[in-house]
This record gives C-alpha cells, sequence and structure tokens, in this order.
C-alpha cells in the first residue's frame, strides 16, 4: 500500500494535526522485534543457518529465531531483553521498551561480538568501499561523508591501538620462555638418562615438549601439576596405582576447581585405557561451563561406535571423522589429544597421528575464567546416563594453545617414557631442585600478567579487531534496530 512505501519524515504541520499518526500520514518509525534483531545479526555474520524445519535449538544456535526453543524457567536471554514474550502469562500485543540492559547487551554479549567479528571477516575490498559495503548491507544506504571518515579515522587509529601491551606481553613471553628453556636443560638430562634406564627397548624421547597449562598424573592423588587445577574426586572414582580408576556407576568422574584463566585456542590430551569397546559416549577429558551446557570433550564412540569423537553441546562443533575403529584401547594405554584452533579448526590424533580429517567448526568455545572447569571421565554435565567413562585415565594435560602436529609427535611419549615428572625431580640434587621450584614459581608469577595484557588486547588493536568494532558499532547505531 501506498502507506507502507511512506517515508517515516512527517510533512510539513502533520504532527500538529495528527501528533500520534492515525491517520497514517507518513511511516512510524518502530523497533525491530527481537527475533528480527538477532536474525539480522546472524544474517550479516554470514552464519545464519535458513535450513527450514526440524527441531528447536538453543538461543546460541545459528538457525532463525522462530526455531530458538522457549522454555519458561530457561529463555533465551537476548530475545527477552528485546521483549520477546515472557509464557508465564498471556499476551496480546509485546512490550517495546528503551532499557539500558539493550544497549549493554548489544555491546557485551560474546555471541553479539562473534556476529560482529563474522561480520567483519566476511567485508573486503579497501578501507573505503569496506566501509561502504557495510553500511549498504546494515542500512541499505551509503553512508555520508563524515560518517565515512569517522569510520575510517577510527580503523586507522584501531589498527594501532595497544602496541604498548604487545611490547609489554611479548617481554614477558620471551622471559617466560627462557625460564622453560632453562628448566628443560636441567631436567631434559635427567629424563633421558631415567627413560633409558626403564625403557625395555629402545629409548623413548619426550624432552623439549610443551609445557601445559595443567597436567595430572595421579602419582600423588588428583594434584594438577601445575598447581592450578587439583581434582575432586566425585562418586566412586578413585586412584588406583598412578590411574585414575573410573567404572561408569555412580557419578564416577572427577572435576576441576574454576578455571583460573579464560580458555579458547586449546589442546586436549590424555593418555587413557578402555574396560571395554562397547561403551558409548564416555567422555575422557572435558571442559565445560559450570551448568555443563557448553563443553568440548574428547569422547568415545558417540553416534559412532569405537570412534574417538570431538563432542560438543548438541554436537554443535562436533563431525564425525571417520578414524579407524579402536581396537586396542582395552590392551594398551592410548594416547588421544585434540586440538582447536582460534580459527575454529578441530584436528584430532590418536598415538600422535591425526585421526581423521581436520574440520572447521564455528568456535572454539570460550570457557570464562571463573565459570568454567575441566573434568576428567565425564562427557559434561554431572554425570549420568551414558556420558561416563569406563576404564583408567594415566595421565591428562590440557594447553592454553592448539598444540601443533608435531608437538602431538612428542607429548605422546611422555607417558610412554615410564618417568612421570616426580621421578625426574626426585633424580635432581637438591640445589637443582630449589632451581627449578623457584623458576615454575616465577612463570606462574608472570602468568597473570600476561593474562591480563592478553585480555586487554582483545579488544584493542589490530586490523581484524578495528573491523570487528566497527562491526559492532553498526549493531548498536539506532538504525539498524529500527525500522524507518
Amino acid at each position: 500500500s501506498q502507506t507502507f512505501m511512506r517515508s517515516d519524515r512527517a510533512p510539513a504541520g502533520t504532527n500538529e494535526k495528527d501528533p500520534d499518526n492515525k491517520l497514517l500520514g507518513h511511516w512510524t518509525v518502530r523497533r525491530l522485534e527481537a527475533e528480527a534483531i538477532r536474525d539480522s545479526m546472524l544474517q550479516l555474520s554470514g552464519k545464519l543457518d535458513l535450513t527450514i524445519g526440524g527441531e528447536s535449538v538453543a538461543g546460541g544456535d545459528l538457525r532463525r529465531s522462530v526455531y530458538v526453543k522457549v522454555i519458561r524457567n530457561s529463555l533465551d536471554p537476548f530475545l527477552t531483553v528485546f521483549d520477546a514474550p515472557v509464557p508465564s502469562g498471556t499476551k496480546g500485543k509485546r512490550d517495546v521498551t528503551n532499557v539500558p540492559a539493550q544497549s549493554l547487551t548489544m555491546l557485551n554479549d560474546k555471541r553479539v561480538q562473534s556476529w560482529a567479528k563474522g561480520w567483519a571477516q566476511r567485508s573486503s575490498g579497501a578501507d573505503e568501499a569496506r566501509v561502504k559495503q557495510m553500511f549498504a548491507e546494515a542500512f541499505g544506504r551509503s553512508p555520508n561523508s563524515k560518517e565515512l571518515a569517522g569510520s575510517l579515522d577510527f580503523i586507522k587509529a584501531s589498527m594501532h591501538g595497544g602496541d604498548e601491551q604487545r611490547n609489554e606481553l611479548a617481554k614477558l613471553e620471551a622471559k617466560a620462555k627462557q625460564l622453560h628453556e632453562r628448566i628443560e636443560a636441567i631436567l631434559g638430562p635427567v629424563r633421558d638418562k631415567l627413560t633409558k634406564q626403564h625403557a625395555t627397548g629402545a629409548p623413548v624421547r619426550a624432552g623439549g615438549a610443551p609445557e601445559p597449562y595443567a597436567e595430572w598424573d595421579f602419582e600423588d592423588g588428583p594434584q594438577d601439576l601445575k598447581g592450578r587445577l587439583p581434582l575432586k574426586l566425585m562418586g566412586n572414582a578413585r586412584i588406583d596405582h598412578g590411574t585414575l580408576v573410573l567404572d561408569g556407576i555412580g557419578g564416577s568422574f572427577a572435576r576441576s576447581e574454576l578455571l583460573p584463566k579464560t580458555l579458547k585456542a586449546k589442546t586436549l590430551e590424555a593418555w587413557v585405557m578402555l574396560d571395554n569397546l562397547d561403551q558409548r559416549g564416555g567422555g575422557v577429558i572435558t571442559a565445560q561451563d559450570d551448568r555443563g551446557a557448553v563443553f568440548d570433550s574428547i569422547v568415545f564412540a558417540e553416534k559412532a561406535n569405537r570412534s574417538w569423537v570431538p563432542g560438543s553441546d548438541n554436537f554443535k562443533r562436533s563431525q564425525l571423522l571417520a578414524g579407524p575403529l579402536e581396537d586396542e584401547a582395552t590392551k594398551r594405554p592410548v594416547h588421544v589429544a585434540i586440538s582447536y584452533a582460534a580459527d575454529g579448526t578441530v584436528t584430532a590424533y590418536r598415538d600422535g597421528a591425526q585421526y581423521g580429517e581436520s574440520y572447521r567448526s564455528s568456535g572454539p568455545a570460550e570457557f570464562k575464567k571463573g565459570e568454567s572447569e575441566i573434568q576428567l571421565g565425564c562427557r559434561h554435565g554431572n554425570g549420568g546416563g551414558n556420558k561416563l567413562l569406563v576404564g583408567r585415565i594415566l595421565r591428562a594435560r590440557v594447553y592454553d594453545r592448539a598444540l601443533s602436529a608435531d608437538e602431538i609427535n612428542v607429548t605422546r611419549h611422555i607417558e610412554q617414557s615410564g618417568v612421570n615428572e616426580r621421578d625426574v625431580l626426585e633424580a635432581l640434587d637438591a640445589t637443582k631442585r630449589d632451581q627449578v621450584k623457584a623458576m615454575r614459581i616465577e612463570i606462574n608469577a608472570l602468568g597473570g600478567p600476561m593474562d591480563t595484557l592478553r585480555e586487554q588486547l582483545e579488544s584493542l588493536g589490530g586490523e581484524e579487531q578495528a573491523w570487528a568494532s566497527l562491526a559492532l558499532s553498526l549493531f548498536n547505531a539506532k538504525e539498524f534496530v529500527y525500522l524507518r
């Protein structure tokens, strides 16, 4: 109709005669519904899943908002803050509020930030053309001269932000690397000597292995060898002769304290023996939020009999790997690892060799400091069902980065060597043992400042972050959420 094609600018004198626009003399500006705002951002990110039909999904899924499930005691927070009806009562017409929580959500919600980053990565071309493309996609128009100049100035300033933090972080990382090298110079020769003494054949070299963020070998109980994430044994889980024993019943698994830092890019690694190959879906090692709603896990035989699988919430970041069927894990310890790269690439390994094909997921999932944990022996949550593993874990490691294939090929030898870190430290004289202890204390002390600088740099500087910040600012423009 002519009304729907009218401008939102009221003709002269109309506002005085018809202030509420009841006669439809012009278009009445209105805010988009919550679902339309969410779908618009997903569409711009290039991630909107247009699949028709199927089961309902969680709000963090990439499907259209019409498929987001509505559970009265667990409503999606984004849709709710933008006035999606609360199903505890009848609603004849939606509220249209304008409250601070909406702006805060558009600025700080991790999903919104991820969608803005995806949009920025999808845009391309010279800076001026890229800005014009983003304005056209967001608002259906070109930027005016002031908007264009302001956007280009913002990109330029953002790209050079954080230089001071980057330089300081580089210094701290170099110092930490130097300390690790000095520790390895002390431990390496002793480890190699003990390895030769323990080996039944050719000596296995595990020297130069990358340092994990947390590690458990169960020689002295459930303590983390790095002193960061002690475990609590749940149900019937127990430690016996340097292994974590899991019977798959009674909620038997181990869980860590809450993470003292955020994990995003990461590697999960474990040495495991299974009691049987018929079990389906037990988790070996898992990173999850404190509710178990979001998780990444090394899982045995979930949706694929006798296969290793990178498990995740609703299989959201998972793919079946088509690796060889497991037939040895009941006879000997098997080394399994999965790396989660910053670009979402997931790669699995078995005994140091790549297991199946790598793939690109929508991740990596972020496990926040103080809100997440590590579990051993449980796929996610608090145990029960087929989530629990039946077998033994000999050692487990978590890294705060994605290891390379070469690094995995080194770490796989650690448990096979038959020499653990306690053996190496006990073989040192008191002076060298104290030196190693002092250097590790120093490395731990560097961890806090480095984490702080990394968090600052996530929101400062760099071309990718600059364009993501511009995309987020366009999401927050009034013109984006209001229909003119």
